[in-house]
């Protein structure tokens, strides 16, 4: 399916989200946005179509494994040159090294929000389940805000849209009639901005941010990493925000009747979770805590190694 001289490839992935959407830029400079994860089905899938079209470039929107897992093997076997913003690229370029350190930060965000110890199994981002799906890769090229590139037959700026990842970027075509969002924008689906690890903490109000500045720009035609396009993005933006200011409105009323661990607040907040959903409940939970910590509606008081938050507004 194309559209605007781009041409979708869906990608399969292991995860609720199904497909990744590939965006294949022919012309020119042949392109590629987001892989795909590190399995054998999506290299199948994705190795049928490179075999017919050719690729210069391959660029990630962010570092997650479903869009960037495959990036490292198509450098390797087709000699593709890879592309990322550089906070992206940094992360990528020590994948597999890191993973215990990713899995110690997680777990030990998940007790300071105050997760029981029968759960902190269950609720493990996935640690080296996840790692799997990506591999060590240098970028060619270390992309910035602002940015110029020639993709397909058409000109491209980034824009740097930190948030769902410190190093997410958009792809804006220079006559501002397409955008490739990754996935900080989606038609149907509120993306996550990962607030657990203590380096993730500024995700929410990040990502927030992000929307307030995006709703100011002309991005044309979405084309985003899951989901249909739209064109329609400053109402999903709006969406979005409203999205926060209505979470954090319940967030304050439970907090007027004491204070509470993040866990308990994700309780309170989404009822009747399965255990696959609890750390995203607790993610956004967090991520929603520390914007109104930063507004100085709420502080923490440390019990033991747990984090206890406390409304100041009463």
């Amino acid at each position: 399916m194309a559209f605007a001289g781009v041409v979708h490839w869906g990608i399969p992935t292991p995860f609720p989200v199904g497909d990744v959407n590939a965006w294949y830029l022919p012309g020119r400079v042949p392109a590629l946005i987001d892989p795909g994860p590190r399995t054998d089905d999506a290299w199948e899938a994705l190795e049928r179509h490179v075999r017919k079209h050719p690729v210069k470039f391959v660029l990630f929107t962010h570092h997650h494994v479903d869009h960037s897992g495959l990036a490292a093997r198509l450098q390797r076997e087709f000699g593709v040159e890879v592309a990322a913003h550089r906070l992206e690229a940094d992360v990528l370029a020590h994948w597999g090294e890191r993973a215990a350190e990713r899995e110690r930060d997680y777990e030990h965000g998940l007790v300071r929000a105050g997760v029981p110890p029968g759960l902190l199994e269950k609720m493990r981002y996935g640690g080296r389940r996840f790692d799997t799906f990506a591999e060590n890769v240098t970028a060619d090229h270390r992309l910035e805000e602002g940015s110029r590139l020639s993709l397909g037959d058409d000109d491209f700026e980034v824009l740097h849209v930190p948030g769902h990842t410190s190093g997410s970027i958009v792809l804006r075509r220079t006559d501002r009639t397409i955008s490739l969002s990754g996935d900080t924008l989606l038609a149907k689906i509120t993306p996550n901005a990962l607030s657990v690890r203590a380096s993730e903490r500024n995700a929410l109000p990040d990502y927030l941010r992000t929307l307030a500045r995006l709703r100011g720009e002309q991005l044309g035609e979405i084309l985003p990493g899951h989901g249909p396009r739209f064109s329609n993005p400053h109402e999903v933006i709006d969406a979005g925000l409203r999205h926060a200011q209505l979470r954090q409105q319940r967030i304050r009323s439970f907090l007027a009747t004491g204070p509470t661990t993040a866990f308990d607040m994700a309780q309170r907040l989404f009822l009747r979770l399965p255990d696959s959903q609890q750390f995203l409940a607790v993610s956004e939970t967090l991520g929603h805590l520390e914007c109104m910590r930063g507004a100085g509606e709420v502080r923490i008081e440390q019990q033991g190694p747990i984090d206890q938050y406390v409304s100041t507004q009463v």
